[in-house]
Parts: structure tokens; sequence; C-alpha cells
């Protein structure tokens, strides 16, 4: 048995945290978070789209999908003018631990290789390592396995639903949060 507390504006160097304990048996554990990256109910983004340039074809139409429904969209392409000229390294740490109200990973053998999306997916494992809710809503357009995405987590399957049903999946998804 385990439980899960938050505390509430603990003061450290005149700065303001939250402390999550999680305690197992006679164990525990403290993970403190700056009050400025706390989870939130407004995000800049609603939704992170994180993907292999090899699978960008397939997340376009899903970002412009969601974009055409009014939901706020983190995808580079849209972003570009934004990025110019910032260090990609904290940039995209920030959008995909603290920016966004989901995460979703579009998984390929090519995600698994390259260095963008792997970063990508450690930032956003940091944040769904802490959260009460979920964060990551994979979507898999292979069989590869992908470090950090546990076997057990629900994945949609892109190589059965089109890129509109992904993104009315991302839509329900969102609705839902608001409920």
């Amino acid at each position: 048995m385990h439980k899960s507390r938050k505390n509430e504006g603990i003061i450290i160097n005149g700065g303001t945290f939250q402390a999550n304990t999680l305690a197992v048996g006679n164990q525990a554990s403290v993970h403190i978070v700056p009050s400025s990256h706390q989870e939130k109910t407004e995000y800049e983004y609603d939704v992170a789209l994180s993907f292999a340039s090899e699978d960008r074809g397939y997340v376009q139409l899903v970002a412009m999908q969601l974009v055409g429904k009014g939901v706020h969209v983190f995808y580079d392409e849209f972003e570009s003018t934004r990025m110019w000229g910032k260090d990609l390294l904290r940039y995209l740490h920030e959008v995909f631990r603290y920016k966004a109200k989901y995460c979703v990973p579009f998984l390929s053998v090519a995600y698994r290789q390259k260095f963008w999306t792997n970063h990508e997916r450690e930032s956003a494992c940091e944040r769904a390592a802490i959260s009460m809710n979920e964060y990551i809503l994979p979507v898999k357009l292979d069989d590869t396995e992908i470090p950090g995405i546990s076997s057990t987590v629900m994945c949609a399957d892109g190589r059965v639903l089109s890129p509109l049903q992904i993104a009315d999946k991302i839509r329900e998804k969102l609705w839902q949060g608001r409920t």
C-alpha cells in the first residue's frame, strides 16, 4: 500500500515550492517542484505533439485538424518563428514538461532513434512521473517499444485510425478533462 500527498506552499530560500511525498511501507520519497511548475488548470497549449520527421505527414494532418477545431497545439512548424534563436534543449523541455495539458507522442522506429524525440519524451516522462493525472497519450505508428512508455499504457493505434480520428480522440480527451 502506498500513499501520495501534496503539501502546499513550502518556502525555501525565499521561493515557494510544492512538495509531493510518496510513502511505500516505511520508505518515503519527496519530490519538490517550484510553484511556477505545479499542475495547473490553464496551459499555453492544450496538446504538444512529439514525432519523428519521418512521420510528419501523418502528424501534420492531425495538427491541422486540431487547429481547425480550436485546439491550441504545439507543433514545431506552427512555432518556427517563436523558436528561432532559442536554446531548443531548454525551450522544448519547458514545452513538454510544463506548458501543455497533454503530450501526444507518435511512436515509431524513427521516433526511438531521434535525439529530439528522446529529449521531448524524457521531459514528458518527468511530468508524467509527478502528475496525478494521465499526461502522455501515445499513438503507435508501428510496434516499436519506446523506453519510458510502459507496455501497460493504453495507446491509440495510428495504423488503424486516420489522422482525423486521432484528432477527434484528442479533442474528446480534452473535453473529458474539462468536465
